[in-house]
Formats: C-alpha cells, structure tokens, sequence
C-alpha cells in the first residue's frame, strides 16, 4: 500500500500512459490533474475512478484521450472539469456530488456519447457553460439541488441531445443559447 500527503494526488504537467486507475479507492484527499496529457489503457478508459470516494476532483488544461469511467463515484466537495479536452465519454452514472460540478470551456464525448450520467446526484451547483459536448448528453433520473446551467454549451453529433427525462432541478434550469443538433428531452423533469 501507499499513503497520500494531505494535499492529495496532484499532476501538473506530464503524460499518464496507460491510464488512472483508482477504482474502488478511498481517498480523503484530492485529486487534482493539471495540463496533464492521460493516454487510455487497452479498454480506451483514460481515467477508472468506479466507486471510488475523493475529496475534491479537478481536472484542468488536460487533454485526455479515452473515457473517464466514473460510476458509483462520491466526490466529498467538487468535481471542476475545465479548459480540457476529453475524447471519450464521461460516464457518471449514479455518481454522488456533495458540492459543485463545474464542467466548462471544455470539450468532451467520442461522437456517440458526451455525458452518462443517469441518477446522478449533485448537492451544489451544476453548471456546464460553455462546453462543447460530441455526443449525447444524458441525465435520465439526475437530481441538482442548487440549480442546472448549460449556458452557451453545444451539442453536437449525429442524434446527439440533452436527455433529462425524470430528473428534478430545484433552483434555476438555464439553456440560454444552448445548441443541440438534437432534440432536448426535458419530459417529467420537475423544476422547483
């Protein structure tokens, strides 16, 4: 085993070849990856956080080129996605957020998929400004307590839309100047 410092798994630039894997890890610290280049293990996963419990996780200036498989995730405070370039899905499917999720001026997604992210759950604020998503971006069952913003992002991609079906917002649901090259499924969400 090894232990981490305080401050957590921090990268600041560099190349991960082969991926991060912290699967089930739990970690009381955070991780944070700065203008770091993560080449995906043979399965094209980039970064394997499933199950895994962090503190906080940013991710900032990255370009990463495979997938972030994230499901079952609980992140303590945020998750910041920001200035990075992401070549495959995200996927945070029943993934638990206590604070903020922040994913902006970024591109994500492989064409097909951009965000899965059904029965999410996010304790702060949602915000997804700004964010170029190639692919579908879906929130089936997701759960934001502190509002949804997806100012300015773009959805682009052969059927590619913002799927929200069932989900609940409670504060502000923003679209201002959303594109979808798709259709934008907002059926039984409630808004409050």
């Amino acid at each position: 085993g090894f232990a981490l410092s305080p401050a957590g798994l921090r990268l600041k630039g560099g190349t991960l070849e082969g991926g991060l894997d912290l699967r089930d890890a739990q970690l009381d610290v955070p991780i944070i990856l700065d203008d770091v280049l993560v080449l995906p293990d043979e399965n094209a996963r980039a970064l394997v956080l499933e199950g895994c419990r962090v503190d906080r996780l940013v991710i900032r200036n990255c370009r990463i080129r495979g997938e972030i498989a994230a499901s079952n995730v609980g992140v303590e405070r945020d998750w910041v996605v920001e200035h990075s370039q992401v070549a495959g899905a995200v996927r945070i499917s029943r993934a638990r957020i206590a604070g903020a999720m922040s994913f902006c001026s970024s591109s994500i997604g492989d064409s097909t998929d951009a965000l899965a992210a059904a029965e999410l759950s996010v304790g702060g604020a949602a915000d997804l400004g700004g964010v170029t998503f190639n692919g579908t971006v879906e929130l089936i069952g997701a759960r934001f307590r502190m509002g949804f913003v997806a100012k300015e992002a773009v959805i682009v991609g052969d059927g590619a839309g913002l799927i929200l079906e069932g989900g609940h917002v409670v504060g502000d649901l923003v679209l201002d100047r959303l594109t979808a090259h798709a259709s934008v499924n907002l059926a039984s969400t409630r808004v409050e």
